[in-house]
C-alpha cells in the first residue's frame, strides 16, 4: 500500500474507519532492517504519527 498513491484512504472510507496505518519494511544489509508506519486520517490523508525503527 505504501506506494498506491493514496488507495490507503480509499480502503479506510470502504471499512468506514477514522484512521488508516501503513507499515513497510526497509533492508538496508543483510543485517540490518528498518520497520516503517504511518497513521493517517482517512478523510484529509494528514499525517497523524508515525516512526521507523532499525533491527
Amino acid at each position: 500500500l505504501r506506494g498506491c498513491n493514496g488507495c490507503e484512504r480509499r480502503l479506510g472510507r470502504a471499512a468506514d474507519a477514522d484512521l488508516v496505518l501503513v507499515g513497510w519494511v526497509q533492508k538496508v544489509s543483510e543485517l540490518i532492517l528498518n520497520i516503517n508506519a504511518v497513521v493517517r486520517e482517512v478523510e484529509s490523508g494528514r499525517r497523524v504519527a508515525g516512526g521507523s525503527v532499525s533491527l
